[in-house]
């Protein structure tokens, strides 16, 4: 996955960093403290900027190369307080020792966890939609001189697939069911110490359903409606069961129902970071489909593929 520093591009990863400030501690001694400036604020939803998010969770080890690697944070919740950014219990940067640091967001995902060589493992991810979508990213820096207490850059990156359906009409639509299928909704994932991502476990057999919980009616003529909001979805759709987006819709004009199932074009090519924004266009005779993508950006090219009837 292509990871971008902050200053490029702000909607693709939210970069924050572990900085140095000078705290005494209590023995005396004056050594500098591992800090965070505040980049984020906001929710657990999709992260369009650094001002998206909340809180996120932080494990970090230290070790001089010849023991064992010793524990400075562990799973711990880095939140905002104002316009800073604080955690519990303040930890210092120990001369001559070598720092590794591994990032989670949001903050308090059930199931996460993160050894010393930087594997993360969340069991029973659940990916949600809408108001309740969780935008996975996670982030690391390792090698880290604790006799030079740098600035830790931290840029997260996106770990799902943005999706949206929109769809118009070009006569009265009113659908009976509108579902999204086939796609995972739950998995356990795991990224390893070199930086590879898996996921294993899928769960399948829940339909993302219209944001507004009830089929809409899609007037004639109209701009393309978003029927299901955003959705963050693992980038791992079933091989033998391909996505599809499943209408049963009245046409308006004569009154009969329409049922169709629709598969996604390139599902099989989704790609953690990317965006994919689905337009259908219903007519009298016919639905058209189309495909939008771009990289890391969350914004959308137009692809077309073949029609449908």
């Amino acid at each position: 996955m292509k990871r971008l520093p902050l200053h490029l591009l702000l909607p693709a990863a939210a970069m924050l960093w572990l900085a140095s400030c000078t705290a005494d501690v209590p023995d005396g001694n004056s050594l500098p403290a591992i800090g965070f400036t505040p980049q984020a604020a906001g929710t657990r939803a999709v992260v369009e900027s650094p001002a998206d998010m909340t809180a996120f969770q932080v494990w970090g080890w230290y070790s001089n190369g010849t023991a064992n690697p010793t524990g400075v944070f562990q799973g711990d919740e880095v939140r905002r307080t104002g316009d800073a950014w604080t955690y519990d219990d303040l930890r210092y940067w120990i001369p001559g020792q070598t720092y590794n640091f591994y990032a989670l967001h949001p903050y308090g995902l059930s199931g996460a966890t993160c050894k010393d060589d930087g594997t993360l493992t969340i069991t029973g991810f659940t990916c949600g939609a809408g108001d309740n979508a969780t935008d996975l990213m996670t982030a690391r820096a390792t090698g880290l001189n604790g006799s030079d207490a740098p600035v830790v850059n931290l840029t997260f990156s996106h770990e799902l697939v943005r999706i949206t359906v929109d769809i118009k009409s070009d006569i009265t639509t009113t659908f009976k069911q509108l579902r999204l299928i086939n796609v995972p909704s739950a998995a356990t994932f795991t990224k390893a110490a070199d930086g590879t991502t898996a996921w294993s476990d899928l769960t399948y057999h829940t339909p993302f359903l219209p944001a507004t919980g009830t089929p809409p009616t899609i007037s004639a003529g109209g701009e393309f409606t978003n029927v299901f909001g955003t959705l963050l979805v693992i980038p791992k759709p079933d091989v033998n069961a391909k996505p599809q987006l499943h209408l049963v819709y009245q046409n308006e004009t004569d009154g009969t129902n329409q049922t169709k199932d629709i598969e996604l074009p390139d599902a099989d090519q989704w790609t953690a970071g990317q965006s994919y924004r689905y337009t259908c266009t219903i007519t009298g005779a016919q639905s058209q489909l189309k495909i939008y993508y771009t990289v890391t950006d969350w914004t959308g090219k137009e692809i077309n593929v073949p029609d449908f009837k």
